[in-house]
C-alpha cells in the first residue's frame, strides 16, 4: 500500500468516526461526514482491490445515512 492509499484509508476513518460522533450529538452534519465516509472507503477499495466486501457495506450505509437524513428533515417539519 503506497501513502496516498494510506491517507485515504485514514482520512476515510476521521469522517466515519467524526460522523458516528456528530449523529450521537443530533447534529445533521453527521449524515454528510457518513456519507463522505462511504465514498472514501468505496473509493479506497476500487483503488487497492482489498475488501471488496468494504464496497457493500458502505453502500448500504450510504444509502441509510441518506434515508435517516430525509426521514430526520420529516420529522422537523411535522413538529
Amino acid at each position: 500500500m503506497d501513502l496516498s492509499q494510506e491517507w485515504l484509508s485514514l482520512l476515510a476513518s476521521f469522517f466515519e468516526l467524526s460522523g458516528i460522533y456528530f449523529l450521537g450529538k443530533k447534529k445533521r452534519i453527521g449524515f454528510f461526514l457518513n456519507i463522505l465516509a462511504g465514498i472514501l472507503w468505496i473509493t479506497y477499495t476500487l483503488i487497492t482491490g482489498n475488501a471488496i466486501g468494504l464496497i457493500l457495506v458502505c453502500s448500504v450505509a450510504f444509502i441509510l445515512n441518506v434515508k435517516g437524513y430525509i426521514n430526520w428533515n420529516k420529522r422537523k417539519d411535522n413538529k
